[in-house]
């Protein structure tokens, strides 16, 4: 119960009963002086009643005693019915001070929530009184409360348990991924920016890539991928790869698998290989459960290779560079990427998404619409012919049910089936194109130019690696 006392420095004296001839009463005043007179605060908020109090030099001190009124929604207070009776947010202490500005406040039952008001109070006055350039006084406040008393204790409960919840806030403020400020919204809604939306497989959610993708503002749509790892626009899928899964993936043919489906379902497949530099930046410590350097992966920059002094760096078919470079040669389309850590992934990604549309759940390809195992050598045959492509090959399987269907369209239906004039012409003249056998001559001069020069290439790529059945072989053999 929080009382406020105004207009003296000190507070000395004795409070006495209301029937003491040192309290003023109140009585029904019959002019304005007397009112004044008897009534020190008019008009109080519910919950509040002045007195007077008289010290021993003879001056009269208002004194204003204030208890929580129902359905104040403080801490203590009873609650209320109906909350249309009372006065609402007049009946808070906060209002209550800065009504009265008093000078002194005495807590009979003091409360965490008050002692924070009141310090909020107290720095408003001290604004105020600086602006209007007067002598800024302090605010004192008193407690009414016996030493190591229950009341004690449980008011320095609430403060350490004030002080824990400040220090967790701190703790996880420092560790969250959620922005802490948001732009404000646009005032035109016509030039609101669609957001930005990457879809995840929620196999993914188990590293640390989502979250900072989330930090960046990026919207991360978790959905379950029937292939690669990560969706950035309609014509990008990239899968993920540690240094770790992409040993793993090469000698199993796993990472074969996933190109293949990915290069049939979107123009442009990305491999990610995702991978930490070592300490010093210079070398590639050989792990010591790879005795040979065929277990070794190493980042190739140009003239200067980050590998180790002493290691040999072996293009055979069962190196793992090796393997890397046919998988590219199997598909041109594939993109390989590499970042040393989750950040610069993430920086990557954005960058990739400017300026390119977003992906949808309708372009996504489900289970069902895998190719099988019978028409994927005719899609490949498909693909290779002049005017199809992945963006309109679809629409040819959809229409098309063989190629030898194919051939027999007139140029009018490839047109409609392509919904392109230029590309249904390069497919209508590759397919009825008249061939000519060449002539001897010309098959001879084929050959010549065939036949390998007596120099060998500064980087013989294709005679380094070796095939299965030339395993046997020097390094620098022929096949």
């Amino acid at each position: 119960m929080p009382s406020t006392c105004d207009g003296h420095p000190a507070l000395s004296g004795t409070v006495e009963k209301p029937s003491s001839p040192k309290v003023e009463a109140s009585p029904k005043a019959e002019s304005p002086d007397d009112e004044d007179e008897a009534v020190p605060v008019p008009d109080l908020p519910a919950g509040c009643f002045s007195f007077f109090f008289t010290n021993k030099e003879g001056k009269r001190l208002p004194i204003v005693l204030r208890v929580p009124p129902p359905g104040s929604r403080e801490e203590g207070a009873p609650s209320a019915v109906d909350s249309h009776n009372l006065d609402g947010p007049a009946g808070r202490l906060a209002v209550l001070l800065s009504r009265l500005r008093p000078q002194y406040i005495v807590l009979f039952e003091p409360q965490v929530a008050w002692v924070r008001e009141i310090e909020v109070f107290s720095a408003r006055e001290f604004k105020r009184r600086t602006t209007e350039d007067q002598t800024p006084s302090p605010v004192g406040i008193y407690f009414m409360i016996y030493k190591d008393s229950v009341e004690e204790q449980r008011y320095l409960t609430r403060l350490r348990r004030e002080k824990e919840a400040f220090e967790t806030l701190i703790s996880l403020r420092s560790s969250v991924v959620v922005q802490k400020t948001e732009p404000p919204p646009p005032a035109d809604p016509s030039r609101v920016e669609k957001e930005s939306t990457i879809f995840v497989d929620v196999r993914e959610f188990r590293s640390e890539l989502p979250a900072l993708l989330h930090r960046k503002g990026v919207r991360v749509n978790p959905i379950t991928l029937t292939m690669g790892d990560y969706i950035l626009a309609p014509h990008i899928c990239v899968e993920r790869k540690s240094v770790s899964d992409l040993i793993g993936s090469l000698n199993s043919g796993r990472l074969y698998q996933q190109c293949t489906a990915m290069s049939r379902h979107y123009l442009n497949p990305v491999l990610l290989i995702e991978f930490s530099m070592p300490a010093n930046g210079l070398t590639y410590q050989r792990s010591r459960f790879s005795p040979t350097p065929q277990g070794s992966f190493a980042l190739f920059t140009g003239r200067n290779a980050v590998v180790s002094a002493d290691a040999q760096v072996d293009l055979g078919a069962r190196n793992l560079m090796s393997k890397l470079v046919l998988l590219i040669i199997h598909f041109p389309n594939l993109r390989v990427l590499w970042s040393v850590t989750p950040y610069c992934t993430a920086e990557l990604f954005t960058e990739l998404k400017l300026g390119r549309s977003e992906p949808t759940l309708d372009q996504l390809p489900h289970e069902g619409e895998n190719l099988g195992d019978d028409n994927v050598e005719a899609v490949d045959m498909l693909l290779k012919m002049p005017g199809i492509s992945w963006r309109n090959y679809r629409r040819v399987i959809a229409k098309v049910g063989s190629i030898a269907e194919l051939v027999d369209l007139d140029l009018d239906s490839l047109v409609e089936i392509l919904d392109n004039r230029e590309c249904a012409k390069k497919l209508y003249d590759f397919l009825h194109c008249l061939w000519v056998p060449p002539s001897s001559s010309e098959t001879a001069s084929l050959v010549a130019e065939a036949r390998p020069d007596t120099k060998r290439p500064r980087l013989a790529l294709a005679t380094r690696v070796k095939s299965r059945g030339n395993r046997g072989r020097g390094r620098g053999g022929s096949t």
